[in-house]
């Protein structure tokens, strides 16, 4: 699924999560789909693990999570590492 769009919000607490990638209409009442929402209330590390972490959702849904949580972990700290950060 190609990403049309990253938001960044205070995501709701009852979504229990600090970043959601809407990759199919199944699981997307509101029509979001390709759409990565990102917790603004998050480190500059934790920011981009959880754009990495959403990115792979979006783009291999079929990982399963534990795998997307160790890849965006350890590419996450490889680039913030290097200096990457938003701006």
């Amino acid at each position: 699924m190609k990403v049309k769009k990253v938001i960044y919000k205070k995501i709701p607490a009852k979504e229990k999560a600090v970043g959601l990638a809407w990759h199919d209409r199944i699981n997307d009442p509101a029509r979001k789909v390709g759409t990565i929402e990102i917790d603004t209330r998050q480190t500059p590390l934790n920011i981009l693990d959880t754009e990495i972490h959403e990115f792979i959702h979006m783009t291999y849904p079929e990982i399963p999570e534990e795998s997307v949580l160790k890849m965006g972990n350890r590419i996450s700290r490889f680039l913030f590492k290097l200096g990457y950060r938003k701006k």
